[in-house]
């Protein structure tokens, strides 16, 4: 089914292409062009689709996993506008149309999106300031009222930045023109690949966070946070504990294998006791027997949590299906931190307040980003020479 599919969508394209090639002086010659944009769109919107299906039956703790969304999410707007242009414009399609939709495409999407952009940067700011009103001033509760106000400014000023730049410079040189173009075009291309990123972010944590493992489990690490001054787990850390509870209920339930609890997490500099020691003493008030539970104390980061878990599993014997309780929006880059170690542990999220899980998310996000630096890095260098290469042309036919 999918090599028919790829050979349909390989002769309509070729047959476009012909079209084009015998109605280039004609004025059918923009429609055609236009039509063949939209197929070749269309067929790899659906290539990256399949392609994400299957890697997803794989792992859905991926970062490429996460990209490849933000392609796709990319594509299907490009598809929108392109059914829009052909549908309500197609007696413009002029050769400077033309070129003018494909060098503006990140501008396009950024406008877009526009509405999506404000409505959540509202979100943003309304949580952050009810964070800030329940859990006081700090700088890292600041980041939605400052993602927010970005993506506003963002959403407002970029796809107009060549009017705007226009207007303040005035009669100005063909290459000055072009500069402008490059400037509008580059900083379109940062916002919109930023905002393909969290919505693949976005995606792939909502999947993993409402995702049920199978009630096989042997083994569930629980995710240290921060213990308060009474020895007693602070609420997003008592929601990892008692998503923990629940899980191994339902399995118990179920008749599923016993389970053994690794609580993890080392004591910080501000704590009395370490994070393990804090929920190993709430899981016993809660019943568990001390014999299923292996405390790990030693850990500072998400990573050493995962590691450190795993040299303990590693030395017991029996099947070793694994679960890991953390908060919601932890959850998949927990998975992802897990999967590069070699853990192929699955993830259950709890509960946090609405205000609290904006702000993590984004911190969340920007942390995604932070990992893979050097591949976005890479993939913005590649959008910028694909501008460079379409401007060139553009002045070189004398379209700029």
């Amino acid at each position: 089914m999918k090599k028919r599919a790829l050979a349909i969508s390989v002769g309509m394209i070729i047959i476009c292409h012909l079209i084009n090639h015998y109605t280039f002086s004609s004025r059918f010659f923009g429609l055609v062009f236009e039509i063949e944009k939209l197929v070749v769109m269309v067929v790899i919107a659906i290539f990256c689709y399949y392609f994400i299906r299957a890697q997803a039956k794989i792992t859905m703790y991926s970062y490429s996993l996460m990209s490849n969304l933000g392609v796709l999410y990319f594509l299907l707007n490009a598809i929108v506008f392109q059914l829009y242009r052909l549908l309500f414009g197609f007696e413009n399609f002029t050769l400077n149309d033309i070129y003018e939709t494909i060098i503006d495409a990140f501008a396009i999407h950024v406008w877009m999106m526009m509405p999506f952009a404000l409505m959540l940067a509202v979100m943003l700011v309304i949580s952050n300031i009810v964070l800030i009103k329940k859990e006081g001033y700090r700088v890292s509760n600041m980041l939605g009222i400052t993602l927010g106000s970005l993506l506003t400014l963002s959403s407002l000023i970029v796809p107009n930045l060549y009017a705007i730049l226009d207007e303040f410079i005035g009669d100005h040189s063909r290459l000055v023109d072009g500069l402008i173009y490059f400037f509008e075009a580059e900083m379109s291309l940062i916002i919109a690949y930023l905002e393909c990123m969290m919505v693949g972010v976005i995606i792939c944590t909502l999947k993993s966070e409402h995702y049920q493992p199978p009630l096989n489990q042997n083994f569930l690490i629980i995710l240290g946070c921060k213990v308060g001054s009474d020895r007693q787990p602070l609420p997003i850390l008592q929601g990892r504990l008692d998503r923990a509870l629940a899980f191994a209920g339902a399995q118990k339930q179920a008749l599923g294998p016993a389970i053994t609890y690794i609580p993890s997490g080392g004591q910080g500099s501000d704590e009395v006791i370490s994070e393990a020691q804090a929920m190993k003493n709430y899981l016993v008030a809660k019943g568990v027997s001390t014999h299923k539970i292996i405390t790990e104390n030693k850990s500072k980061t998400t990573r050493e949590n995962m590691a450190f878990s795993k040299k303990i599993i590693d030395q017991l014997k029996g099947n070793k299906n694994v679960v890991f309780a953390t908060t919601g929006y932890h959850v998949w880059r927990s998975g992802v931190i897990a999967h590069a170690i070699g853990l192929k542990a699955i993830g259950i999220g709890a509960k946090a307040p609405w205000y609290f899980y904006n702000n993590a998310l984004i911190r969340e996000f920007i942390a995604n980003l932070y990992v893979q630096r050097l591949q976005h890095l890479f993939n913005l260098i590649w959008g910028t020479i694909s501008i460079v290469i379409m401007l060139v042309a553009g002045y070189q036919l004398g379209i700029i």
